[in-house]
């Protein structure tokens, strides 16, 4: 039961009822939780919920704009929904923090050498 219910709420709502968040699956979802709903994104694309996952993609970007991930997941959804400036911009954005998180990472190793 607790999986077909798990499985409904990432397929998508049927209702507006099912449309509500306040699922108790979705209690580990916190405002300040981005992964979990980047992690919820990526099982709804895997299920073609497109709109789905563009939400939650949506949402783990407002609680953290610099998560890359979120920005290339967005992307890819984006593009299957046909909007390829918007899958552009996010792409590039990703890079963009993609490419920070790779000069700092390069800075903290370099301070490991000797």
């Amino acid at each position: 039961m607790l999986l077909d219910k798990l499985f409904n709420l990432v397929k998508g709502p049927k209702s507006k009822k099912a449309e509500k968040r306040d699922d108790p699956l979705l209690d580990g979802i916190t405002p300040s939780n981005d992964e979990k709903y980047l992690t919820l994104g990526q099982e709804k694309m895997k299920l073609s919920n497109y709109q789905g996952a563009l939400r939650d993609f949506n949402s783990a970007l407002q609680i953290n704009p610099s998560n890359a991930m979120a920005y290339m997941q967005r992307s890819k959804v984006k593009e299957v929904l046909n909007d390829k400036a918007g899958a552009k911009q996010d792409f590039k954005m990703a890079k963009v923090y993609l490419d920070k998180l790779d000069t700092g990472l390069k800075a903290y190793h370099s301070g490991f050498e000797e």
